[in-house]
């Protein structure tokens, strides 16, 4: 048995797993079991399974040389658009439309050349060089990877431009790490091409087809893919010049893409591993191809057994990662929900058993999540997503073992408040606060920013009919839209049990109420056939978060089944954009008083000074001390 020992540095961690992973423990028999009865018993099941199938097809036809050189070089950096506003070395700034400049607009995928990236406006593709034939030129034959030092530098030319003599004859050429104009601006075309196209490698898609089917192709392919990944994952390290951050010399952290966005795709990489795990001993094809390989070129690890290979997989793609918690820092706590699912693969039950009070106290720290079950960002879009990959986390929880999830929501009143404040801010039936950055925009309606399926499992955990009725209000009460998750048991049953309490139940209303802890305070109306709702936020956090906005004081209304008065939301990008802090996050932008024609300060001093929410005349005061310096008082009735 491979004994799997590491400690993690830090009180933020504070756990050391110890026990070896010894059998698929997130996906096992039993559950791998039920997702195959529902394939065979419900047709939307078939159809979640074939949409699988169908995203693993091209790759398990694949030979497993070829996928093996799909894992390329960590030298090849990456980057998640080819520039901020410098728009297309062909059309100029016509790339981005009545819009303007668009970090996004070059298109990355579904491109008709590899290893191009396409204007949508003039449909030009760059860089003009042969990048593929420059990146063949530069694989070692020791390690099997691309090595910039390897590399024939003479094919770096403008190929509709051969004669060195031409002006353009490096016009628009790109080693990987970026061409720059002759303005001293960057451009990003390789290193966006391998962010958002030549590293979408379907590990992932793979292990969950093995997962449905029990069919051991894919698992096969799955487990090439990796242990070559696991020979290069440790070097993944973005401020190693690795990603882009599109000025000449600046650098994002992160692994394939910037740590923001870093833990997610880390977590499925462990939950693809658990998925084939089992299968491991039937692999026998795939484990002589990997011995094969570690003759031919030089590998980090032996790889002369199965454990042995087992080991590289767990060290290098999971274990070495806790030690660069830099790489996959997001926000709020989905950096420690992210780590909490990658232990949940290593440990087994383990880390089942000593879930709630290992990572459960991390997951709600009060840092990142307040009593009332806000998050501390002050920006409903980013506080949404984490609450988002709460949503994910309980469902993976309760699939996995009810009890365990049933026990999180005994012992933490405050990761219970998660789920029960975003119903409650949500506003006749469509909005949410604009406050901060929000990702609806100006206006939009907006659904509570998590799908039904938590709030199924909810009903399913308390029996308590308003989680019934938020499941099916968000889907507009049709029982046939709610989400049916083939690994779930018994879904059909549960949506019936949901629908039956929505029914008897009768419709929730959400009253007049204070999130102290966000310093927002809705008043609403009583009247189901004209609801209206008035919301007032009374400060944001002094340092938290680049995505809130000096917008103390500022108020919203909505009436008439549309936004009457209305917040800004996101910035046209994010990020230092002069229109952002000239206008977006701006205090002339929002609902509120400005003093002197200046912003106000970005100070948390915000206090409730009354409020009265029954029937009748409602109201609600609060002031804002320290917004603005030069005044005693900075009220709001």
């Amino acid at each position: 048995m491979l004994l799997t020992t590491f400690v993690l540095a830090g009180s933020a961690m504070g756990f050391t797993p110890r026990a070896a992973k010894s059998k698929s423990s997130v996906y096992g028999p039993k559950r791998r079991a039920i997702a195959m009865a529902n394939a065979e018993r419900y047709d939307w099941a078939r159809e979640q399974r074939e949409e699988v199938l169908t995203k693993a097809e091209g790759a398990v036809n694949q030979p497993d040389d070829a996928l093996w050189r799909s894992i390329h070089s960590w030298e090849v950096p990456r980057a998640i658009g080819v520039n901020r506003d410098h728009g297309c070395p062909n059309c100029g700034q016509a790339i981005y439309g009545d819009r303007g400049s668009n970090l996004y607009a070059f298109a990355a995928s579904g491109v008709k050349e590899p290893w191009k990236v396409q204007c949508p406006n003039c449909e030009e593709l760059f860089p003009k060089n042969d990048f593929l034939a420059f990146y063949k030129s530069g694989i070692s034959e020791k390690d099997g990877f691309f090595h910039y030092a390897d590399a024939d530098r003479s094919l770096l030319f403008n190929v509709d431009h051969p004669d060195p003599n031409d002006p353009k004859h490096k016009w628009c050429v790109d080693d990987g790490r970026g061409w720059i104009d002759e303005h001293g601006h960057q451009h990003q075309f390789i290193a966006t091409y391998m962010y958002r196209s030549a590293w979408r490698v379907p590990i992932y898609d793979l292990a969950q087809a093995y997962a449905l089917t029990g069919d051991t192709r894919y698992a096969h392919k799955a487990f090439v893919l990796l242990d070559r990944l696991a020979d290069m994952y440790p070097n993944l390290e973005g401020k190693r010049g690795q990603i882009l951050n599109f000025e000449p010399g600046s650098y994002w952290n992160g692994i394939f893409g910037p740590d923001y966005w870093a833990g997610g795709g880390w977590a499925s990489l462990a939950m693809a591993y658990d998925m084939i795990y089992d299968a491991l001993p039937e692999l026998s094809d795939a484990l002589s191809f990997i011995q094969a390989q570690e003759k031919r070129y030089e590998v980090p690890n032996s790889k002369a057994s199965l454990d042995d290979v087992k080991k590289h997989i767990e060290q290098r793609l999971f274990i070495d990662r806790f030690s660069k918690r830099g790489t996959y820092s997001m926000n709020g706590t989905i950096t420690e929900m992210c780590e909490a699912k990658v232990d949940l693969v290593l440990r087994d039950e383990e880390a089942i058993a000593d879930f709630a009070e290992v990572h459960l106290p991390r997951i709600v720290l009060s840092r990142f999540l307040n009593d009332d079950g806000s998050g501390n960002e002050r920006s409903v879009g980013y506080d949404g997503g984490a609450f988002g990959n709460y949503c994910s986390l309980l469902v993976e929880l309760t699939d996995l073992d009810p009890r365990l999830a049933k026990s999180c929501l005994e012992k933490s009143p405050k990761f219970r408040e998660v789920f029960n404040f975003w119903p409650d801010i949500w506003c006749i039936n469509g909005y949410l606060p604009n406050i901060g950055d929000s990702h609806g925009g100006p206006g939009n309606r907006t659904g509570i920013p998590c799908p039904s399926d938590a709030y199924l499992r909810l009903f399913d955990l308390t029996g308590e009919p308003r989680y019934a009725h938020i499941a099916l209000l968000a889907v507009g009460g049709d029982k046939e839209k709610l989400p049916r998750s083939i690994w779930q048991p018994d879904p059909e049953g549960l949506i019936e049990r949901a629908h039956e309490a929505y029914t008897k139940a009768g419709p929730w209303r959400t009253p007049s109420l204070v999130k102290r802890d966000y310093k927002l305070g809705i008043l609403r109306t009583s009247h189901a056939k004209s609801p209206a709702a008035l919301w007032l936020f009374y400060s944001p956090a002094a340092g938290m978060s680049s995505h809130s906005h000096l917008d103390a004081l500022n108020f919203g209304l909505f009436a008439n089944g549309q936004s009457i008065i209305v917040d800004q939301g996101y910035p046209l990008y994010t990020g230092g954009w002069p229109s952002r802090w000239e206008w977006t996050s701006n205090t002339r932008s929002h609902a509120t008083v400005v003093v002197d024609g200046e912003c106000q300060q970005h100070a948390d001093g915000g206090a409730l000074l009354g409020f009265a929410g029954k029937d009748g005349v409602q109201f609600i005061a609060a002031e804002a001390r320290g917004a603005y310096k030069q005044v005693s008082q900075y009220r709001r009735t």
